[in-house]
């Protein structure tokens, strides 16, 4: 019964508005979207007619390396786990670092700011297709 109501719906938003733009597409979208940004799979839940959806965090456990003392003097402890995360994908995303650091994605524009004034960076390229350079 709920499955018949529910296409009752879905045919008249079709045929008098345009909010409906594809059925059955969401799903595939969002794990298609999430495979591109590594991040791991939702998992599905039926609860009594309807359903539920939990997304998780990746916890990244990230390791200071490969800087000297003097470069890292001055840095806080995200700058230098952010430095960190660039040195090894220099084509990161903000999006990307924002949830390898669990912070937000303006926090990750702040330190990237801060990290570029302090010459500990550079973008080299576009904001689209460039990449960034740890200059230590």
């Amino acid at each position: 019964m709920l499955e018949v109501r529910n296409n009752t719906i879905i045919r008249l938003l079709e045929d008098t508005t345009d909010i409906v733009e594809n059925r059955h597409t969401g799903i595939a979208t969002m794990r298609d979207e999430m495979k591109k940004m590594n991040l791991p799979k939702p998992e599905f839940e039926t609860l009594r007619g309807t359903f539920k959806v939990t997304f998780r965090r990746e916890k990244t456990e990230i390791t200071v390396k490969d800087f000297t003392e003097n470069f890292t003097e001055n840095c806080t402890d995200n700058e230098i786990k952010l430095l960190e995360l660039l040195k090894v994908n220099p084509n990161i995303t903000q999006v990307e670092l924002s949830s390898k650091l669990d912070v937000s994605r303006r926090t990750i524009s702040t330190i990237l700011s801060n990290l570029k004034e302090k010459k500990k960076i550079e973008r080299v390229g576009s904001d689209r297709k460039g990449y960034w350079k740890v200059l230590g």
